[in-house]
């Protein structure tokens, strides 16, 4: 069905598209919420990022507080530097896992938006962006200066909390943050031979002149 095909009549743009369409199906899209817990040297870090599907899930009001970790009442609450940020509260389905037995500490630094888990009058619940509209990124930081997982009082492990239709992870380790994970090599020579094409389909037309 290829014969009657000349890949040189292809004209430069529309290589140049096909190259801007593979590349952009490996890029990331919006992952679920994931929050990570690593130590950056004397200091213990969470970094989160990722989208939240809220739909099916059941609001449950609003805090408004701080950022703080306190493992022995089921609390982490990261992000968004300032005593007073609100939060739209909603119900996890599911056990709610508990990830330490540290009592209260405060980041010294935060940065982004506020994400929080917590029990709260027996509910476990998870705490988003006021006003979060489903779907929507979010991201942030919290520093826990001259401390780590033994200080704090956290069990390092992954734990899962689950929405109606998402699950929220929470990674906690005692190690340094592994490093990103590149692209696959294919996708670099993929777009390096489309780009070759064009290169090569250019001559030809210049030639042909």
């Amino acid at each position: 069905m290829f014969r009657n095909i000349d890949f040189f009549q292809i004209k430069s743009f529309q290589i140049a598209a096909l190259c801007a369409l593979f590349l952009a199906s490996w890029a990331p899209s919006v992952r679920a919420l994931t929050i990570t817990g690593f130590q950056d040297g004397n200091n213990y870090q969470f970094i989160f990022s990722g989208a939240v599907d809220t739909t099916g899930a059941t609001q449950f009001g609003l805090r408004s507080g701080s950022a703080l970790l306190d493992p022995s009442t089921d609390q982490i609450f990261l992000g968004a530097p300032g005593s007073q940020i609100r939060s739209d509260l909603y119900l996890l389905v599911g056990a709610f896992t508990s990830f330490g037995t540290g009592f209260t500490s405060l980041p010294s630094s935060s940065t982004g938006d506020r994400v929080g888990l917590r029990i709260l009058n027996g509910n476990p619940i998870v705490a988003l962006p006021e006003n979060y509209v489903s779907g929507a990124a979010i991201s942030g930081s919290s520093t826990f200066t001259n401390r780590n997982t033994t200080f704090l009082g956290i069990t390092p492990g992954t734990y899962l909390y689950d929405l109606p239709n998402d699950t929220i992870t929470l990674q906690i380790l005692d190690t340094a943050q592994p490093a990103a994970v590149p692209l696959p090599a294919g996708v670099w020579l993929f777009g390096t031979a489309l780009a070759g094409l064009g290169f090569v389909h250019r001559r030809a037309r210049h030639k042909s002149f």
